[in-house]
């Protein structure tokens, strides 16, 4: 009797819960622990050619602002660049995405992640929502991006650290987004605004009735404190982005680096403009990222490592994109109790679960 009751009871939790879960991450099962993301990721960003406006050289090994002081205390010309497509003014890079995988991760210490149990995923890229069976897709942006400082290296690859990032991460219907890669490339911004047609907006930036913003986040400042030592006094703790990026020299336009941050959720109440939230900011709201040093007390939500490696030229003779890559991305996931309940795809999972409690 008392297990019947507690299967009636567990029933309208389920009921509830999944109900308010309508539109989030469809996970396959209820996992606590941390989670291994893969994407596939196309990018927009401002590219460096190592030389300044006036056509000289840039000095390899120093850190450069944009325009101003550097690092070895002498003051450049503005650096030459080529500003990514449809970037707002101030703005550097902005980028596109969608997650294909979600797995279990093993936490290594180090605020690393790795992915375990490949062959039993948590989610894969047009798996059912569990409350209307309809097939869905996670993609998302990230813009607003400027660069703090940029150092060339001899190799031909520069070092960026940056700040500003603003993520998005929509749920919606498959296929809205066109492909893994998304076909529009930058044409799909909506003008110069925080949009893109087929990610959470149509065309004209009207909301998509099918989509849920399921998380937005924001990059940490001083999260990387003094790790550079050489890099202009007092503004590299303002890094919340850092990262390498090797042009191509096949495919102008194009290459291969890496990206590391740390992003701290923005939750429905500190954004109330944002009536599409759906309900995974509360399963990422963890802080679980700690900086490691001997100050302060900043921590993050969400660690994105991103490794961008090239897998081919877009037709567009204009190289639309700098990016094209096949990313792991490691992130945090901690459940709160009533959204683990929400996560079980059904009452024989929750059945399966108190049969084996009860044994």
């Amino acid at each position: 009797m008392r297990n019947l009751k507690l299967i009636a009871w567990t029933a309208v939790l389920l009921a509830l819960s999944a109900s308010a879960q309508a539109g989030a991450i469809p996970f396959r099962y209820a996992w606590t622990g941390p989670v291994y993301m893969h994407i596939h990721d196309v990018s927009t960003g401002t590219q460096y050619n190592g030389k300044f406006v006036d056509g000289t050289f840039a000095p390899v090994g120093v850190w450069l602002r944009p325009g101003g002081t550097a690092s070895d205390g002498n003051v450049y010309p503005a650096l030459d660049s080529t500003p990514g497509n449809n970037v707002k003014p101030g703005e550097d890079g902005w980028s596109i995405f969608a997650i294909d995988s979600i797995y279990k991760g093993v936490w290594l210490g180090a605020n690393t992640i790795a992915p375990t149990d490949l062959g039993n995923p948590l989610y894969i890229h047009g798996d059912p929502d569990p409350v209307t069976g309809t097939q869905r897709e996670v993609v998302g942006t990230v813009f607003n991006r400027h660069d703090l400082l940029v150092r060339f290296n001899a190799d031909g690859s520069f070092n960026f650290e940056a700040a500003g990032d603003v993520m998005e991460v929509w749920v919606q219907d498959l296929g809205t987004y066109g492909t893994l890669l998304g076909s529009a490339g930058s044409s799909g911004r909506v003008g110069l605004q925080d949009k893109y047609a087929g990610i959470g907006y149509d065309a004209s930036g009207n909301p998509l009735s099918h989509a849920k913003l399921s998380m937005r986040l924001v990059s940490v400042t001083d999260y990387f404190g003094d790790e550079n030592p050489d890099a202009v006094a007092g503004l590299h703790r303002q890094t919340e982005v850092r990262g390498q990026f090797t042009p191509s020299v096949v495919v102008p336009g194009t290459g291969s680096g890496d990206n590391d941050e740390y992003l701290r959720v923005v939750t429905p109440q500190e954004d109330p403009g944002y009536s599409e939230y759906g309900y995974d900011w509360e399963l990422f709201d963890s802080n679980r990222f700690d900086p490691q040093r001997s100050w302060g007390s900043i921590r993050a939500d969400l660690r994105v490592h991103i490794t961008n490696t090239p897998i081919g030229a877009r037709p567009n003779p204009n190289y639309d994109w700098l990016v094209q890559s096949s990313d792991p991305v490691t992130g945090d996931l901690v459940p709160e109790p009533v959204t683990v309940l929400g996560m079980f795809l059904g009452i024989g999972s929750v059945s399966a679960y108190i049969r084996r409690r009860s044994k």
